[in-house]
């Protein structure tokens, strides 16, 4: 969960550069590369339990709504006016991050 609110980021400032607002898009990325310093900083703080499963599940939707209520619908309030793209593109992007981070965190080990 912990590059989710970073991918809502991306994603949300590629959706805003679309419709012509650099200015949010670029708010919500840094806020979302914040976020995610953030929850690195909690995990190297709280404890190993308490940074469990069901606290980074809420802490990804909660900062999904925050994307989505500051941003999205502040810009965008008409939504359903503007084209859909597809989801593919962005999801395999992502897996290639995926499969390169636990490659990396794989060949580090084994160092």
């Amino acid at each position: 969960m912990l590059f989710s609110g970073l991918a809502g980021g991306v994603l949300t400032y590629y959706s805003l550069q679309a419709v012509g607002q650099p200015q949010g898009a670029q708010r919500a990325l840094r806020l979302s590369i914040m976020f995610v310093v953030l929850l690195i900083g909690l995990s190297l703080v709280l404890p190993l339990r308490s940074a469990g499963t069901g606290f980074s599940i809420g802490l990804g939707y909660a900062w999904g709504y925050f994307l989505n209520e500051s941003f999205l619908k502040k810009y965008l309030p008409d939504e359903a006016s503007y084209p859909r793209k597809g989801w593919v593109k962005p999801l395999l992007i992502w897996l290639a991050v995926i499969v390169g981070l636990f490659g990396f965190v794989g060949a580090m080990s084994v160092i």
